[in-house]
């Protein structure tokens, strides 16, 4: 209904991420858990997440085998696609950004990258990874959406057209 857009147009958001230029970030590991962990702040994680390589390899890349609260995952390394860098953010509260958007009344979420994600893993229950798992089709996605965005300059169209016919 009408009202329906009226009050998602109301509660619009903003969002700014900040990268300080030239700014040295540490590198953290990025497990992506095949579970939801319904916990936020410290661990002793390398205490008890013990990752292992396998004599297995997938497409070129090694298998990695752990467990997580008793139940064995297998997983691999994302590679991203060259250009691209994950990084770690954290929920800033500076109101000093000057990007921020063009809605004045929309509330904005800011953030601030603290860290890049480095090695970025993902992991399976009991499976091994294969290249259709989602993680690594997400990575393969990237890459497809700079192809398809790229600017294609005229002349080069009318050569590719004239080379077809």
């Amino acid at each position: 209904s009408m009202d329906d857009v009226d009050v998602r147009a109301r509660t619009a958001t903003t969002t700014c991420v900040s990268v300080e230029q030239g700014a040295t970030m540490t590198s953290f590991p990025a497990d992506l858990l095949p579970c939801n962990v319904a916990y936020v702040g410290p661990a002793p994680v390398d205490d008890y997440f013990r990752i292992q390589t396998t004599d297995e390899r997938v497409d070129g890349m090694d298998v990695l085998d752990t467990a997580f609260r008793g139940r064995r995952l297998r997983g691999q390394e994302l590679v991203l696609p060259p250009g691209h860098v994950a990084m770690l953010l954290q929920q800033s509260h500076r109101t000093n950004d000057k990007h921020v958007g063009t809605d004045e009344d929309a509330p904005t979420r800011r953030w601030e990258a603290v860290g890049t994600c480095q090695p970025l893993r993902y992991w399976n229950h009991d499976v091994t990874p294969t290249r259709t798992d989602a993680p690594r089709r997400c990575m393969e996605w990237l890459s497809l959406a700079e192809c398809v965005s790229r600017h294609v300059p005229a002349n080069e169209v009318e050569k590719k057209r004239a080379s077809i016919t």
